[in-house]
């Protein structure tokens, strides 16, 4: 079912749920003959009633950004990143990035000082896995990219990475 359109149609949106809110950052527009990256952030505040995109209500990205994947928590999250959206990465089609930005539901604010992933990528798959074990080297639990556009979408695709969390 429809909720609501946002504020700017684009494709390839970097989303994420933080206590049932919607944010969507970044993605692209077509010209005509290119995808073209956008720094816009918006948030569906109830997705259970009206399904009204806000962008006024979310700061833009410091940089345009499409085709990656965010990490969201909630407020109540074991983690560190409590009430934060992990955006991996800030690619730019037609390239690649391996920049991490982290954005922060209650102060509206970026950190582009997070750990960056080792490889450039875009169009990557992730996973958090929450699962803690014994061995602190296993990227259990932890943050994981996967695939994706490694210099050219043939194969090989991009390594799997991970950021390790800690045990809850």
């Amino acid at each position: 079912t429809q909720l609501g359109n946002l504020n700017l149609a684009r494709a390839y949106i970097l989303a994420g749920a933080v206590d049932g809110k919607i944010y969507a950052f970044g993605g692209d527009t077509f010209d005509g003959a290119a995808l073209i990256a956008q720094t816009m952030a918006e948030v569906m505040a109830d997705p259970a009633g009206a399904g009204t995109w806000d962008d006024a209500a979310v700061a833009d990205l410091p940089i345009a950004g499409d085709e990656g994947r965010a990490f969201a928590y909630d407020s109540d999250s074991t983690y560190p990143y409590a009430g934060q959206i992990v955006l991996a990465t800030m690619a730019q089609w037609s390239g690649s990035s391996n920049e991490v930005v982290l954005y922060d539901v209650a102060t509206n604010t970026y950190d582009t000082t997070f750990p960056d992933l080792i490889n450039a990528r875009r169009n990557h798959g992730d996973a958090i896995v929450p699962t803690c074990t014994v061995d602190p080297d296993d990227g259990l639990p932890g943050m994981w990219v996967f695939g994706g556009y490694f210099g050219g979408d043939a194969p090989p695709y991009a390594p799997a990475e991970y950021y390790p969390l800690p045990c809850a």
